[in-house]
């Protein structure tokens, strides 16, 4: 943020401004605990002054190698921003051709990124985003609530009472639809733990919005950003639902994030303006106005302020309220008053201007710093089990668990906050995606795009644990004890099965049930003709008999009772040795999905869905040994086009290489470079 605010014109310390106010803004440190959001964030301004930068051959592949990363960081979303920041911001320096010089080094991006990106657009049509539109639940969901505007400049707002992370009482009373009305009962807490940039920033932001026309368009970009965030309770969620691409985009909270690099870059242009000593005179009197304000209404607020929250809607959420808005408020007031001291000190002293942006850039600092807490969780040092299930492996050929039932809220360790207890007893648990370090398979999902097939799967199951068994679910992770509304359902899914341990002091148990093999010869099979018909025959029946099995396409010549006798298995290959008397049919109860490819004695064989989800494939008499690859075209595809797209970038990169050695003086693109 600080090398973009420096592309912009910013001296020195009001880069660093820019730096530490991004950086320690709430949304940044609220990332913390999403990796993907979180990479976004931090790759998004080093695009976006790529971009800005873009004209010659070096710049636009440097722009390019930028917004690679970008893509390969694993949040759509940011590489959206920051093509909008960036371009719009090349439009405004140099006009349509930095636009020009934004787009073909974003083109040139997304190529070097198409290894990633070619395979992802190809397969969304297999997901539930690709098949099915946003509901209007999740479109309504943690949109930003106006009451969570105070929170820019006192933190901690919608934070939960002192020793909780979890639950938010007054997110619940205030946050609009997705707190807890109808629907969203299960939202306890914001999407985003703080949207907190600060007092002081935000006066110098002001300072910068008009001061030039970059000023006026970051103005302008940080203003569609804030209405994007509130989502439908400024009718931006109504008029860009439609909007391809933008119209799938979820948790409108996110826009807080570009929202507070613009803020900051604004900053940035606001103190180098404010080292003028009339403006500086006057930014003076306003903060320390505003300062006095807030900390007499943050004292008064401490003395009478429940009343008042109550008569406003917080119900019972008011004392606390009253609190947080009080420590908010102090925190804002002591911001605007440090400020306005350094504005007086930069219009009484004109030696001590060109010290006016490092001082506050240091003030940034020290207020984000006050404020972290309230953003980032950074969560106990062993809390999460690294290992998890470790007594599970050598117990079964392939282990597969299911934990249909998270963690009780008070289980745990008590010397750990609600976080960091969940996390404790969920990672020993095995829920997704702890078990993937210990290679045990997990049942459960918890991705941004689900798979189509299981969701189908699941639905017709309807959900029941008993008919998880014909997918090889060989383990249940059960809290204990399990409740009266509960137990219908883990009666039959644990039926004939037992009790493997338990682990009292964390309240779960691990069951070991009977459930049809990872690779198994099928009994019993009935021929569908498309997926829609294997789902309402999976429907039928959602329990079913292990050995039954719901095929699409074909059936056998023959169900002969064979026997596997070895079992391969390494990311992207299974291999499978087994014998049958009589020509027969294989299940794999791993996913069926484009790119998998099947090979008998080395000779390619089709590959069929079975029971909605999983693959299988025909068997014939005698011993043979079955390979399955993932070998996708479209990651083919895709590299092609990545290393196409490198050879270009290197092209680009020589020819500006080879410029500036026959121009050691040119100024302009080697400078850029």
């Amino acid at each position: 943020a600080a090398l973009l605010a420096r592309r912009l014109g910013a001296s020195p310390g009001a880069a660093a401004l820019a730096g530490l106010g991004y950086g320690l803004s709430g949304y940044v440190l609220s990332m913390s605990a999403v990796l993907p959001y979180l990479a976004g964030a931090a790759v998004a301004p080093w695009a976006a002054a790529a971009l800005v930068t873009a004209k010659g051959p070096g710049s636009v592949a440097l722009g390019g190698l930028a917004v690679a990363v970008l893509h390969f960081s694993g949040d759509p979303q940011w590489a959206l921003f920051a093509a909008l920041i960036g371009g719009a911001l090349a439009l405004e320096a140099r006009g349509l051709r930095g636009l020009a010089g934004a787009a073909l080094a974003v083109a040139l991006g997304s190529g070097l990124a198409a290894v990633q990106l070619v395979p992802a657009w190809a397969w969304l049509g297999q997901t539930v985003r690709g098949q099915i539109d946003l509901p209007q639940a999740e479109r309504l969901q943690w949109a930003l609530a106006p009451w969570r505007l105070l929170e820019l400049a006192a933190p901690g707002f919608f934070q939960a009472a002192p020793g909780e992370t979890l639950h938010a009482p007054i997110f619940k009373q205030l946050g609009g639809v997705a707190a807890g009305r109808s629907f969203f009962a299960s939202y306890d807490a914001p999407f985003v733990p703080s949207v907190f940039v600060g007092a002081g920033l935000l006066v110098l932001a002001a300072a910068g919005a008009l001061a030039s026309r970059r000023g006026r368009a970051l103005t302008a970009l940080g203003l569609f950003f804030l209405w994007t965030a509130l989502g439908h309770h400024l009718g931006a969620e109504q008029l860009l639902r439609h909007v391809p691409v933008w119209g799938q985009l979820r948790y409108a909270e996110k826009m807080v994030g570009p929202l507070a690099l613009c803020l900051a870059l604004l900053a940035a242009l606001g103190a180098d303006r404010l080292a003028t000593a009339p403006i500086a005179r006057r930014a003076a009197m306003a903060a320390g106005a505003a300062g006095a304000a807030l900390g007499m209404g943050a004292v008064l607020g401490a003395g009478w302020g429940e009343g008042f929250l109550a008569g406003l809607g917080f119900g019972p959420a008011a004392p606390l309220g009253r609190w947080r808005l009080a420590v908010g408020l102090y925190h804002a007031a002591g911001a605007l008053g440090g400020l306005a001291l350094l504005l007086v000190a930069a219009a009484r002293r004109p030696a001590w201007r060109p010290f006016l942006a490092p001082g506050a850039a240091a003030l940034v600092f020290a207020e984000g710093l006050a404020a972290a807490p309230f953003a980032l969780h950074a969560g106990m040092r062993g809390a999460r089990e690294e290992e998890p299930l470790a007594r599970l492996r050598g117990t079964e050929e392939v282990v597969r668990v299911g934990t249909p039932l998270r963690a009780r809220p008070r289980q745990g360790p008590r010397d750990l906050d609600e976080a960091d207890r969940a996390v404790a007893v969920e990672s020993r648990m095995g829920v997704t995606p702890y078990p993937a370090s210990g290679r045990v398979d997990q049942i459960e999902t918890y991705v941004a795009t689900p798979p189509l097939g299981l969701m189908l799967a699941e639905n017709a199951i309807r959900w029941s644990w008993a008919g998880r068994r014909r997918y090889a679910v060989t383990h249940l992770v059960l809290p204990e004890p399990v409740s009266q509304a509960e137990a219908p359902r883990v009666s039959p899914a644990v039926e004939g099965g037992r009790v493997l341990y338990a682990v009292p002091e964390l309240g779960f148990r691990v069951w070991q049930i009977p459930h049809r093999p990872w690779a198994a010869f099928a009994e019993a099979v009935l021929p569908v003709g498309d997926r829609d018909e294997a789902f309402r025959a999976l429907e039928a029946t959602p329990a079913g008999g292990l050995g039954d099995v719901i095929l699409e396409g074909q059936a056998p010549g023959g169900l002969s009772p064979g026997r596997v006798l070895s079992i391969q298995r390494r990311p992207e290959y299974v291999r499978i040795e087994a014998e049958a008397p009589g020509a027969g049919l294989v299940v794999v109860a791993d996913a069926f999905w484009p790119g998998w490819r099947a090979r008998l004695d080395g000779q390619i064989i089709p590959l069929q869905r079975a029971d909605v989800l999983v693959r299988a494939v025909a068997w014939p008499a005698g011993r043979h040994v079955l390979e399955m690859r993932y070998e996708p075209a479209e990651v083919a595809v895709g590299a092609a086009i990545t290393v196409a797209a490198a050879l270009v970038a290197l092209a680009l990169a020589t020819k500006a290489f080879a410029s500036r050695r026959r121009n050691p003086g040119l100024i302009g693109e080697g400078k850029s470079v």
